[in-house]
């Protein structure tokens, strides 16, 4: 019965490691980032979007087309003619709107800022893409781990119920542990669903990040080991000031917002028009009809009764204070989030080095000892059921915490928009 059993541990073992011989290599889950920055359709509909902004600053730019118009001028409403009086005439005029000088500078600087702001609005995006497909891979390494070790103790249970029932069969054994253990076999059978629903859902969604077909599969590794924490909570802050795409998004929109508020300063101010006029006459009476040329400049009076661009620049500059403000409350929900995150990333790594090191070892060799006790009737099957039960949790804890630590450096990377040193791995 101890060769059976030794022989159930192997098989065990065999099913947790067999992937690594004659499978695809492991995709790498920085690969899978950048494949997401590159092929998500969201990070394209910002490059058209700054695109469009970039033309648009370009036309700011532009002066206003000039007018040409003809005229008849001072015919005689009883028989329009031309060269029976003086002052009737043909008269083509060209005129020229010209801007204020500094108001298309102006105006070009508000739409750069705006294209530097959108601009760090992609680079926001792809933070948050790489941060949404790295956690989802390691929620799809987790379940697998995690269905591996229920096949594993399926195989151990399996075992177990046949020196149980050997043992009930000879009247050693009580008919319920053998229910109990079918029972356990059962159900760790029908979580094998769960997680095999879980896969798929995590899979999808990690191709449609991709922009790809749905049912591509998705190597990951075999084993994780947790990365561990070394950076502290100051060091992480500064590096979410210095590099967090979001915040210099901010800081940008309140620049564009003062660069606006300058332009509705100059805007009330009215831009003014260059004419002149040429008019084709004809000889009448005593006049020889001598053709008229003409210049001229013309001007709006800038009254703005109703302080309409007054308004205007009031307005930008209250919106330049709000987005400092907004700046300083997501820097302050950036804290929390980095030290939450950074809490739960160093109790991760403690938990799975205390489970790697010592409590699933020493879990395995007590299993080992209860259930050669129990085939010497030395413990009952209470003990052994508790050992197997103990050992299943310790199991899965050591792959939970493994890969909360994975997800949790995710989470600050995201927060700081920084790659962090890691010192995780594919595989043990």
């Amino acid at each position: 019965m101890m060769k059976s059993f030794m022989r159930t541990l192997i098989i065990a073992t065999l099913i947790s490691t067999s992937s690594v011989f004659g499978a695809p290599a492991v995709d790498s889950v920085e690969e899978l980032a950048q494949l997401a920055v590159e092929q998500n359709q969201a990070v394209h509909e910002l490059n058209a979007q700054i695109s469009a902004l970039k033309e648009k600053s370009q036309a700011v730019r532009i002066f206003k087309d000039p007018m040409v118009g003809l005229s008849f001028v001072n015919y005689p409403w009883d028989s329009l003619s031309l060269g029976e009086t003086p002052m009737t005439g043909i008269q083509l005029r060209v005129e020229q709107e010209f801007p204020l000088p500094g108001k298309n500078q102006r105006r070009q600087a508000v739409v750069e800022s705006e294209i530097k702001a959108r601009e760090w609005a992609r680079e926001e995006l792809k933070i948050q893409l790489k941060g949404m497909v790295k956690e989802s891979y390691f929620k799809l390494t987790l379940v697998r781990q995690l269905k591996v070790i229920i096949q594993q103790h399926i195989i151990l249970v399996t075992q177990f119920l046949d020196a149980v029932q050997a043992k009930y069969e000879s009247g050693k054994a009580n008919q319920h542990d053998v229910l109990r253990l079918e029972l356990l076999q059962d159900k760790l059978k029908d979580d094998l669903n769960d997680f095999t629903q879980k896969e798929r859902e995590i899979s999808s969604a990690i191709n449609a990040t991709l922009h790809r077909n749905i049912t591509i599969n998705i190597t990951t590794p075999v084993t994780l080991s947790a990365p561990e924490p070394n950076s502290t909570f100051d060091m992480l802050l500064e590096h979410a000031k210095e590099t967090r795409p979001l915040l210099s998004q901010i800081q940008e929109m309140s620049e564009m917002k003062k660069r606006a508020a300058q332009l509705a300063a100059l805007e009330r101010y009215p831009d003014f028009k260059l004419w002149s006029s040429y008019r084709y006459r004809e000889e009448a009476g005593l006049d020889d009809g001598t053709d008229f040329l003409s210049f001229g400049a013309s001007i709006a009076i800038p009254i703005d009764y109703l302080k309409r661009f007054k308004a205007k620049e009031k307005q930008h500059e209250f919106d330049s204070v709000s987005f400092d403000r907004r700046y300083d409350s997501i820097v302050d929900s950036i804290s929390s989030q980095l030290e939450g995150s950074l809490a739960k990333w160093e109790r991760a790594f403690q938990k799975y080095e205390k489970y790697h090191s010592t409590l699933v070892p020493d879990a395995r060799k007590t299993l080992d000892a209860t259930f050669a006790a129990y085939q010497t009737d030395r413990v009952d099957f209470a003990s052994l059921y508790q050992a197997e039960l103990q050992l299943l949790d310790f199991e899965r804890e050591i792959q939970i915490s493994s890969a909360n630590a994975a997800i949790m450096q995710v989470n600050i990377e995201t927060l700081t928009g920084r790659t962090l040193k890691s010192t995780l791995q594919k595989g043990e």
